[in-house]
């Protein structure tokens, strides 16, 4: 198809107020290339918005051809009518899988998924959100608290028990007794300087035999500055031991994790559960801190790792035990929380697919009226036709049917 002939569809496009703002873009973008489609479907400007004044050789670059650009819109509109298929097709055998299991929360999904009309997507999600206990018994919720148990990394604590043996060593090397003592010196020191400067120059105001002088002056100067430094820094590395401290008695604390005291009770097992037991006996360990702190490091990195081997072995136990006793709901939730999230996006999918189906309509036409040979027709309506309405991409009015190329007859 010629350029001009592409121009007239550029126009005719433009004069046309029953074709929405969002499906002219589609069939600007459609008739330029894939990824000008592709990024007008994704709802961000594109290099087609066309300026306020007339460039028609910009514009010729822009279209193409009719026929590429329905294959273009086609080809786009596949994924979209694909997907809308597949997710409602599997409602009716989601529904099946939901009445075989078990339970009443899958009898009450299944009932809403049969129901007519579009699925009632917060009901659903309502139904997957309710808690564990109030649909099993205990040991059933036990055994998915400890299959759901995450722990900070060995690594990290490691890495803690590290730092508290540096901050102690830290509080040793500027020795708080001498950091105190220091600083009340200093202290004595700023109140001589004090006096000095009221004063001037004389006799030491505390023993009496020494002089204060400039030169004094200047090393008592340098000598608070120093102490006030050592204090400091005493002040510092204590501060940074009370909070390492602090965070290794909360990673004890509160490890997400209670003693047992009847594991294979607690957790619906028949026979003794030596993982679960062997984790008990691994917290009841760890919870033993002694009092100093290079003694808690050490603690620290001997028994932790040896918690986290313990909680590994008794969360896959607990995952035994649930696959065992599980009614089929787990498996029946995953998949229907998985198809209503689909489910969530069939409208915006319905609403682009319909946005490239009514461009295509609209490129069919328009294509079936040039090829009848009303080209030169529409290029005579074009030059009489209103602006485009608010809202639409401005595009420039036509120089005419002799200025771009339609023979007169």
């Amino acid at each position: 198809m010629t350029e001009p002939v592409l121009e007239l569809v550029f126009d005719r496009l433009a004069a046309d107020p029953a074709v929405p703002a969002d499906v002219a873009d589609l069939v600007l973008a459609a008739l330029s290339s894939d990824d000008d489609l592709a990024t007008a479907l994704a709802g961000t400007p594109t290099r087609l918005d066309p300026p306020a004044t007339g460039h028609a050789e910009q514009r010729r670059v822009w279209l193409k051809s009719i026929t590429d650009a329905d294959r273009r819109l086609l080809r786009a509109a596949g994924p979209h009518e694909a997907g809308i298929t597949e997710v409602r097709g599997q409602r009716a055998p989601l529904a099946a899988t939901l009445d075989d299991v078990a339970d009443e929360r899958a009898r009450r999904a299944a009932a809403l998924l049969r129901r007519r009309g579009p699925a009632d997507l917060p009901a659903l999600t309502a139904i997957l959100d309710e808690p564990d206990e109030g649909s099993a018994e205990e040991p059933v919720r036990r055994c998915r608290q400890l299959a759901d148990l995450s722990l900070p990394g060995v690594d990290e604590v490691a890495r803690l028990a590290r730092e508290l043996r540096d901050a102690v060593a830290d509080v040793l090397r500027h020795d708080g007794g001498r950091s105190r003592a220091a600083l009340r010196g200093a202290e004595l020191l700023r109140l001589a300087l004090e006096h000095h400067a009221d004063g001037g120059d004389g006799p030491c105001p505390v023993c009496r035999t020494g002089a204060l002088h400039g030169g004094w002056r200047v090393e008592a100067e340098a000598t608070v500055a120093a102490l006030r430094r050592r204090s400091l820094a005493a002040q510092t590395a204590s501060t940074r031991l009370t909070a390492l401290l602090r965070q290794a008695h909360h990673l004890i604390d509160d490890l997400p994790l209670a003693v047992t005291q009847n594991p294979a009770e607690e957790y619906g097992t028949g026979g003794d559960a030596p993982p679960v037991r062997a984790l008990t006996e691994a917290i009841a360990l760890l919870r033993r801190v002694p009092g100093d702190p290079v003694d808690l490091a050490d603690h620290l990195q001997a028994r932790y790792p040896a918690l986290v081997a313990a909680a590994y072995a008794a969360r896959a136990y607990a995952e035994g035990v649930l696959r065992q006793q599980d009614t089929g709901w787990q498996a029946a939730a995953g998949q229907l929380r998985a198809w209503v999230t689909a489910a969530g996006a069939l409208a915006a999918r319905e609403a682009t697919l319909a946005r490239l189906k009514a461009a295509r309509v609209w490129l069919t036409d328009t294509g079936a009226a040039l090829g009848q040979g009303e080209s030169q027709a529409l290029g005579l309506a074009f030059t009489a036709a209103p602006a485009p309405p608010a809202g639409r991409c401005p595009v420039p009015a036509s120089p005419g049917p002799s200025a771009v190329g339609v023979p007169r007859t």
